[in-house]
């Protein structure tokens, strides 16, 4: 009977430890097809942001290109391809810009439709995409103002 009992508890161990494994096996199943898609959503978001700031980043660029200058500084076709960079730059803020970059950018654009000879003020929008720029990067904020320089070239002369 002793042996009957000890060759049940056997076999019901051998089976419990089948089971273990199928268990194991399942479990680790789950978290494969559950947990891809949760880090593949994160890797996502991740890249999604990142672009977004390499976007920011060539935004200040142009902006701050046109800053204090004015068109009709150099030739035609480069302050044409200039006033395109910076329309888009407009754009690309109203649509990954924080919320106070996009009222700045609608400031600078009404500023701009007012008056043909307009000249608005664009240190407040680079200033605010600097501080998000430099904060995201994780540099120290700086608070001097901006300092734009602009190197003209000197009309040419005649024979």
């Amino acid at each position: 009977m002793i042996r009957r009992m000890a060759s049940a508890a056997t076999k019901i161990a051998h089976v419990i430890k089948q089971y273990q494994t199928l268990v194991a096996a399942l479990v680790g199943s789950l978290v494969v097809i559950y947990g891809w898609p949760v880090a593949h959503k994160q890797n996502l978001e991740r890249d999604l942001e990142a672009k977004k700031w390499d976007i920011l980043i060539e935004v200040y660029r142009r902006v701050e290109g046109v800053a204090n200058r004015s068109l009709g500084e150099g030739p035609m076709a480069e302050d044409l391809q200039r006033a395109h960079r910076f329309e888009d730059a407009l754009g690309d803020i109203q649509l990954l810009g924080s919320k106070e970059q996009v009222q700045l950018a609608v400031g600078v654009v009404q500023t701009m439709v007012s008056s043909p000879n307009a000249e608005a003020d664009m240190n407040p929008l680079l200033i605010s995409l600097r501080r998000d720029l430099r904060r995201e990067l994780q540099l120290p904020q700086v608070d001097e103002n901006l300092v734009h320089l602009r190197i003209r070239q000197k009309p040419s002369e005649g024979p």
